[in-house]
Parts: structure tokens; C-alpha cells; sequence
């Protein structure tokens, strides 16, 4: 999460975000570690690795259950907490420290470990940085020259994330003017464009796997609809402009088309698929520098 979204992931949207948004989200992040995983039980020694927007710490916990010795961060100091708190009740030892993930070096306590970390995850974090090229720079900086691996996960297009369309959809219907015209705030994954963004930040045998598609599964679509209405910056927002008539209309809207893209199983639940990508890169031999320093 960048410094851009500070205000919107304060303290009152974690205990939602960890609730609503992980348990999807998780799915992916665990594709993204699994051939780090792997790769741990295999090395001697204990690994590093530096979470770059952390959220609510799924990605953390999960490397330190693992063995990894794990740095958390993420720019929102109640995601930190949060993440914090979590490894504690689980009895895992993990740093965990609020910096931007676009001013990795410059933070007090990572500026000391440049070099330092064998891989690091940005999962579906540094796709909504301001400048996601800096932010690579400063991960490729953070990574030990002997073959530091970087992890990111990426939202596919349009037609590849229907589950989150049903919002835009509805704001179109009801008010088409507070709709995003479908450009979503973050870089939109894809092969070419993740290949692209790695390689020109000096990483080497890039690797694009996806997409990859799970469903988001809730329990009925009010849950479908307080998920994206009480976790999401952006929909808060735009729910925000909205007088009070036409909120109750866009939630109308939201609890039918959830209905008619994801319903009709027997519990009642709603399921709706949206598909990322995994993104894979090392660290040159010797180290060097990102093209973008």
C-alpha cells in the first residue's frame, strides 16, 4: 500500500479488511509462496523475507510458520499492529515495521538491510503504488545480491475479475457519472506488462504464471456487498458522494447482481470468480542497480 492510501487503511478498516478481504485474497498469496516453500525445506539455514505491504499479515505468518525469518511492512501502521498482534497469538517471532513501500531504503530500520533479504512478496500492494517502477528499485536494493527473489501478485483485466465488476456495474446503473469508467486505480496484471515492469527494474529470469482463478465466496449477498462497501478505499468513496437514496439504489443493485453472477447455490451463498497473476524475479548476480535508481 502506498503512502497515497493512508487515510483510507487506518486503524477502523483492519479488523474488516482481515475479516472480508484475506480469506480471498489468501488463496492467491498461498500459489505465490508455495515455491518458496518448497525451495525453504531444501537450503540450510534460515531465510529472510521482506513482506512489502503486508495488510493484515497472511502473507507474514504464513513464510514465518514456515521457518522463514520474516520483516513485515506495510505503509498503514494498523495493518502493522494488526500483523504484529497476530504473530504474537501465534507465538511467531517477526519484525514488523510501518514504512512506504516506495521509501524502503530511506526507512530507519531498513536502510540497514540493503542486501540483506533472500526474497521479498509485495502481494496485490505494489500493483496500487503511485510508481510502481520506484517501488521495485527500492526492492531490488533490499534483496541479497546472491540471488534475491522478488514475489508479486496482480489483479488480471477486466473480463478476468468479474467479482470486481459488480460494484462498477451497479454505480453505472444507478448514477453512471460515479462509475470509474473501468480503470481501476492500480497497474492491471498481465504477462506482458509484469515481464515488462521486472525486466526493466534489472531482474532476471522473470516468470509469469496465471492466471491464475479463485472464487470469492460469501456467505449471501449482503456479505458480498458490506465486503467491498466496509474494506474498499476507493467504493467507500464513491458510496460517500452519494446521497442517501441513491446509496440504498446501489446496494439494491449490488445484492441482485451478485445474486444473478454468483447465487443460486442451495445455502444461498454467492460465488464469483476473479483470476491474478503470479510474478517471479531475481536479483542479478553481483547485484547492480535498478534501471529505475
Amino acid at each position: 500500500m502506498s503512502a497515497a492510501f493512508v487515510p483510507a487503511w487506518d486503524t477502523s478498516v483492519v479488523s474488516e479488511y482481515e475479516a472480508r478481504v484475506e480469506p480471498f485474497t489468501g488463496l492467491f498469496v498461498k500459489d505465490l509462496l508455495e515455491p518458496v516453500l518448497k525451495d525453504a525445506k531444501t537450503r540450510d539455514g534460515p531465510l529472510s523475507l521482506l513482506d512489502v505491504g503486508c495488510g493484515a499479515g497472511c502473507g507474514s505468518l504464513l513464510a514465518a510458520e514456515h521457518g522463514l525469518r520474516v520483516t513485515a511492512t506495510d505503509v498503514s501502521q494498523g495493518m502493522v499492529d494488526r500483523t504484529r498482534q497476530r504473530a504474537e497469538e501465534k507465538g511467531l517471532s517477526m519484525e514488523c515495521v510501518e514504512a512506504s513501500g516506495e521509501e524502503l531504503t530511506s526507512n530507519d530500520v531498513l536502510k540497514h538491510r540493503l542486501g540483506h533479504y533472500d526474497f521479498c512478496i509485495a502481494a496485490f500492494s505494489l500493483i496500487f503504488f503511485p510508481d510502481p517502477a520506484k517501488g521495485l528499485a527500492e526492492i531490488y536494493q533490499c534483496l541479497s545480491d546472491d540471488g534475491g527473489k522478488v514475489m508479486l501478485t496482480a489483479w488480471g483485466n477486466k473480463e478476468e475479475t468479474p467479482a470486481f465488476q459488480v460494484f462498477q456495474d451497479a454505480f453505472r446503473a444507478v448514477k453512471p457519472e460515479t462509475a470509474d469508467g473501468g480503470k481501476p486505480g492500480r497497474i492491471t496484471g498481465s504477462p506482458s506488462v509484469l515481464k515488462s515492469l521486472l525486466e526493466e527494474a534489472n531482474f532476471q529470469d522473470v516468470e509469469i504464471v496465471g492466471p491464475v482463478s479463485h472464487h470469492l465466496h460469501v456467505k449471501e449477498p449482503e456479505a458480498f456487498y458490506d465486503r467491498f462497501a466496509l474494506t474498499s478505499p476507493k467504493i467507500r468513496g464513491q458510496l460517500a458522494s452519494l446521497d442517501a437514496k441513491e446509496r440504498h439504489a446501489v446496494k439494491e443493485k449490488v445484492l441482485t447482481l451478485a445474486e444473478e453472477r454468483g447465487g443460486g447455490k442451495e445455502d444461498g451463498s454467492i460465488a464469483i470468480p476473479s483470476m491474478a497473476y503470479l510474478a517471479y524475479g531475481t536479483k542479478r548476480s553481483g547485484g547492480g542497480q535498478s534501471n529505475k535508481t
